[in-house]
């Protein structure tokens, strides 16, 4: 059947061997020469056999569009038919409406633009070990798509937020490089660094420790005091501890309340900065016991012992500095320490504490030697010694005394 044309009221379609095409509905068909001389061999309207050399892919065919179908064939009854010499031309027409018309034609893309980082704002630049600073990125996509944060450093802790970030600072100082990147999900992205310092941390000094008493009786309380300070400018905190009692105190100042039990006891006190930076003093405090101490003995040793003599009423010594005696106080306080004050009402006495030399007049004398022993509560005993200082007398033999001169007799 040779091909014919239709004008419908819609749109143009060309119909071939009884199978009508639609440019709307994106047909793509092959022709040449030859095939469209073999379709004149089918002379039947509506004839749903193919010519040869014409293939047709997608769309609808003829046979299955009755009401088209009708429309086409009434177009039929009044149109012409082409000669066979019109064949080639109109498969030339039906491959440039392939081209042009039938194929569909794709728009090209637009291309994308990467995202762009302004700038990091970083809330401080430099700070000690275990702060913190808050990191804003500032970042554009001229596509208006969305971007997607990445955040790391080279140390510390990264706390993130899509645009916001929160850093700690490590322990260690020096200078750290915290970096944003940013992506659009199409393949564009950005990224900057900044750099942030950590600064090297000074303890703090502990300029003095003092108490208000540092001699105490059991259940007693004094308050201990201590100034510092600190060279970074950071703020202090204290912390107090003793070796027994008990310390009331968060602050420079605390009291100190002592144990029951007599001895010296350690107060300590650290001074922290919170930046890993302490200091750390201590003082002693002496607990005594309220007992006054006691005087047990007095004990006289003469260097010349054959000059002297000990009796009830107490001591007969030769006149002169050959017949010095040392003298020895023992006491007892209960650990306390104690202060010895020596006196005599004739002669004189070297040295000091416990044990001192009592040197006899050069004169016959009665002399008394006396001590008073002194703890740090001010409690005290007292004790003496009676010495009666001669001339030498010549004495019998058989009137001398072992150990000693005989010159205690009267």
């Amino acid at each position: 059947m040779p091909f014919r044309t239709v004008r419908s009221n819609s749109s143009a379609m060309l119909i071939t061997s009884g199978h009508a095409l639609y440019p709307s509905e994106l047909w793509n068909a092959t022709v040449n020469a030859e095939a469209a001389m073999e379709s004149t061999k089918c002379r039947k309207v509506g004839c749903c056999h193919l010519p040869r050399g014409i293939e047709f892919t997608g769309g609808t065919p003829y046979s299955a569009r009755s009401a088209q179908r009708q429309e086409v064939e009434a177009a039929l009854k009044s149109t012409s038919v082409f000669s066979s010499s019109d064949i080639a031309g109109i498969g030339l027409t039906l491959a440039l409406f392939s081209l042009f018309v039938l194929t569909p034609v794709t728009q090209a893309e637009t291309p994308n633009t990467a995202p762009h980082i302004e700038a990091i704002q970083v809330s401080s630049g430099s700070m000690y070990a275990h702060d913190t600073c808050s990191l804003v990125c500032q970042a554009s996509d001229p596509d208006g798509e969305e971007l997607v944060y990445s955040w790391s450093a080279t140390g510390g802790e990264l706390e993130t937020m899509q645009a916001h970030a929160r850093w700690t600072a490590p322990a260690a100082s020096g200078q750290y490089a915290l970096m944003v990147e940013v992506a659009d999900g199409n393949g564009g992205s950005d990224a900057m660094v900044t750099i942030v310092e950590v600064l090297r941390n000074e303890a703090p000094v502990i300029d003095g420790l003092w108490t208000e008493r540092d001699i105490l009786l059991p259940g007693e309380t004094t308050t201990l005091m201590c100034t510092a300070h600190d060279d970074d400018g950071h703020p202090l905190t204290y912390q107090w501890s003793c070796s027994a009692g008990r310390l009331e105190s968060s602050t420079s100042q605390a009291a100190w309340t002592a144990p029951t039990a007599p001895g010296t006891y350690l107060a300590t006190v650290c001074a922290s900065d919170g930046y890993g930076g302490s200091r750390t003093e201590s003082i002693l405090i002496n607990v005594l016991s309220p007992k006054p101490p006691t005087i047990h003995d007095l004990v006289v040793r003469p260097l010349l012992p054959e000059y002297s003599k000990e009796s009830s009423q107490g001591f007969r010594l030769l006149r002169g500095p050959l017949c010095e005696c040392e003298i020895e106080c023992i006491a007892s306080a209960e650990g306390k320490e104690l202060l010895y004050n020596w006196s005599t009402t004739a002669g004189s006495i070297k040295g000091s504490g416990a044990t001192v030399l009592f040197i006899p007049p050069a004169k016959p004398a009665e002399v008394v030697v006396s001590v008073t022993v002194t703890d740090p509560l001010n409690q005290s005993a007292y004790a003496e010694a009676f010495f009666k200082v001669f001339n030498r007398e010549a004495y019998p033999v058989d009137n001398e005394v072992p150990g000693g001169c005989n010159c205690f007799r009267r």
